[in-house]
């Protein structure tokens, strides 16, 4: 299927899943309005031109119409997910540049197919040489939605025509006068890089740090243009608007924000998002979703449905990381039995003696030669293992019966405990490599399986939008396929066929 959506391979899924350490995560800033709207489609191939957000509220006891508008060119279209991810690159190539953010930039065809992580040949520079003349073409329009950071006035939003990027000139096109002498270092008359200009209102978005972290290498993973907007949706509003541990959202807006084609059933709009929604809890974006009506009652039916999101791990980890209160911590049930937990902190002689006396029922204070002594082994083996051998000491000496007085009595178990506790250590370790390892296998069938729901409901999101004489074909001949196969023409049988077909338009 010539359909810019791959779902990854699943062992890429579990790199990037919650089991991660996020310290070795890259957060780029991204900005904040174009999180909360949608920027182009997440379906594939459309003769959609325009994207539209609406949504009426109340404020100052007058209602207001908020509207949001993509619009795409009759030659180009809207954006779709290979541009939405060339997009994203171009925002990483921004974060490296550092701020203040510059009006112009330049990078190559080269370096942002690999950031995509594509083949940098043939047909992929074909692609993202389309990518960026979609996103050149691509305008939008606010109203009472694009908040000005940059305005003193308080909640400022821009209500004129505006462009994400003024200018995108590819290698080999001309570049018009008007641009070489704002292109730092003065290109060639015809342009030897890709030359990026950013449009005044995205620059000074961005200058004014109206933005929001977000964990770029974990979002490219995600299989798929919707999972990744989710993803993004749901990042922004965990550190904004989230209530009660939770982010609700009404099934209709959710769809206007992705955006999708909302639903008229329960049963189906559960169909369109449980694949996305259920990896995300597997990567650890989410801890639950939940489907209420407005009285937190379990959803009926699609009217006056909200959808409850509650952060995971990694999401929780995200926002404290962005706050530079960096920690992640899996939930009880996800955390290894084996592992073992070493903290070095202040512990110092006097406390190790006072460990040791409170064990033995010592009365007395540490003497100096008991401190030394103290201080000696934990210069040699830490906190750690030097409890470990107060504890191992004063087992065999329980055993035997002996008299317990001082803290040197216990040093002629020094090197046993130690060789002991090594030996018990080396069982722990090989106990939690078996324990990841089939923890990671329990979660790759779970990423497969979902992985494989997500390519099946991207298909049928695509089937959608195809004209119904398309539509009638297509089923006609999947009926004849099935037929010749079996001689049993079952709906399921059908349905199977059809996305097989889709995936080789």
């Amino acid at each position: 299927m010539k359909n810019r959506i791959n779902v990854k391979d699943s062992h890429e899924i579990i790199e990037q899943s919650a089991l991660e350490n996020l310290e070795t995560s890259q957060l780029i800033k991204n900005e904040a309005n174009f999180m909360l709207y949608p920027t182009g489609n997440v379906w594939g191939r459309s003769n959609v031109k325009t994207l539209v957000y609406r949504k009426v509220i109340r404020s100052n006891g007058e209602e207001k119409e908020v509207i949001w508008r993509v619009l795409g060119t009759e030659k180009y279209g809207l954006p779709g997910p290979g541009a939405m991810e060339t997009d994203l690159v171009i925002t990483k190539l921004i974060n490296q540049n550092g701020w203040p953010v510059p009006k112009w930039f330049s990078t190559t065809l080269y370096e942002i197919a690999k950031i995509k992580n594509v083949n940098p040949a043939g047909n992929n520079i074909r692609l993202i040489k389309n990518d960026l003349r979609v996103l050149r073409s691509t305008s939008f329009e606010s109203c009472l939605t694009f908040k000005c950071k940059w305005e003193s006035k308080m909640n400022r939003y821009l209500d004129s025509p505006f462009r994400k990027y003024d200018a995108i000139i590819l290698k080999g096109e001309p570049v018009s006068e008007k641009y070489r002498s704002d292109i730092p270092g003065t290109p060639p008359s015809r342009s030897d890089r890709v030359y990026i200009g950013l449009s005044d209102v995205y620059q000074k978005s961005l200058n004014s740090y109206h933005t929001k972290e977000i964990d770029f290498d974990f979002m490219m993973s995600l299989p798929g243009a919707l999972i990744k907007r989710l993803y993004q949706l749901l990042n922004f509003a965990f550190a904004t608007v989230i209530q009660d541990g939770r982010v609700r959202y009404p099934y209709s807006d959710l769809c206007q924000r992705i955006p999708l084609v909302a639903e008229k059933y329960l049963s189906d709009a559960k169909r369109q998002l449980s694949p996305h929604i259920k990896l995300l809890i597997q990567t650890g974006i989410l801890e639950k979703c939940l489907w209420l009506d407005a009285n937190e009652n379990e959803a009926k039916d699609i009217r006056n449905l909200l959808i409850h999101f509650y952060p995971g791990p990694r999401s929780r980890a995200e926002m404290s990381r962005s706050l530079g209160q960096y920690e992640f911590t899996l939930p009880v049930e996800d955390s290894n039995p084996f592992q073992l937990s070493i903290k070095e902190n202040s512990f110092n002689a006097k406390d190790l003696v006072l460990y040791m006396h409170k064990k033995a029922s010592i009365l007395t204070k540490p003497t100096s030669l008991e401190l030394s002594q103290a201080n000696q082994l934990l210069k040699d083996y830490g906190e750690t293992l030097s409890k470990y051998v107060v504890d191992y000491g004063l087992e065999k000496l329980g055993k035997s019966k002996t008299t317990i007085r001082l803290f040197g009595i216990i040093m002629q178990w020094k090197s046993e405990a130690a060789e002991h506790f090594n030996s018990l250590n080396n069982k722990k370790k090989e106990q939690s490599v078996l324990f990841e390892r089939k923890k990671k296998e329990e979660i790759l069938e779970k990423a497969k399986a979902a992985a494989s729901e997500i390519e099946s409901a991207v298909l049928w999101e695509k089937y959608k939008v195809l004209p119904s004489d398309v539509q009638d074909k297509l089923a006609k001949k999947a009926q004849e396929i099935a037929r010749s196969k079996s001689g049993i023409v079952t709906p399921l049988s059908i349905n199977l066929e059809i996305e097989e077909l889709l995936k080789t338009q």
